[in-house]
């Protein structure tokens, strides 16, 4: 149902998400992963890709499982939807393209949305609830990382009122954008786990941004780092 202010609540418990926004190579990767190292925070890489890259195309999860046999992943599935075969992937698809756009943000912002829009919208919202929901109680923490970075989605998502949504802009110097932009990426998602190379060559570089990663995909880095970012979301 729909409170007062027009956002959808459809329980009582409130999930906190931590929502990375930003262009593709500006370091919502490393900011995710820093966060994911706090005691209490889940981070899972980009929520928006699950349904096509993960569940639809089966691509590997950050620990090297096709993302419906990860155990995190599955268990994740089973308490959002009873199951991965649940999920109507092609109509996410179909809602994404729908109300997903930057186009549509000055209407998203709006106080209030047409009601046949407002209920797509809150169609394709419920997804993502869902799925934040289920991660919260399939890995024990209270905070969700999503880096789906898309503006459009975020706008999406502040309309659930049982979401406490915390976005984080992340910015980078746009020259050190476009020389990235600039260099060849070998998508770690997509291969086999003996097919990684330990280094890429022929000016590449072997990355796994972007890749949905499970609870015990964890990154070393500076805790007392990630710490600071995180009283920023409170």
């Amino acid at each position: 149902m729909a409170g007062g202010s027009g956002r959808v609540v459809t329980g009582g418990n409130i999930q906190r998400v931590v929502y990375l926004g930003g262009l593709g190579r500006s370091g919502t990767t490393l900011l995710e992963r820093l966060l994911g190292e706090l005691p209490g925070v889940c981070s899972v890489g980009e929520v928006v890709h699950l349904w096509q890259r993960g569940i639809a195309e089966a691509e590997r999860c950050g620990c090297g499982e096709p993302l419906p046999d990860c155990p995190f992943w599955r268990k994740v599935g089973e308490i959002a939807f009873g199951g991965w075969g649940q999920v109507d992937v092609r109509r996410v698809a179909e809602l994404r393209y729908a109300f997903d756009r930057n186009r549509y943000i000055p209407l998203l912002a709006a106080p209030a949305l047409y009601p046949s829009f407002r209920r797509g919208v809150d169609e394709y919202t419920d997804y993502y609830a869902r799925i934040y929901a289920a991660i919260a109680d399939a890995s024990g923490c209270p905070v969700v990382v999503d880096s789906s970075k898309h503006a459009s989605l975020a706008f999406c998502l502040r309309r659930r009122a049982e979401l406490d949504l915390r976005v984080i802009h992340v910015v980078r110097d746009s020259r050190a954008v476009a020389f990235s932009w600039t260099r060849r990426v070998v998508r770690m998602a997509v291969e086999r786990p003996e097919q990684r190379p330990a280094v890429a060559g022929e000016g590449g570089r072997a990355d796994n941004a972007g890749a949905l990663r499970g609870s015990g995909d964890r990154a070393v880095c500076d805790a007392g780092q990630a710490r600071r970012f995180c009283r920023s979301c409170r």
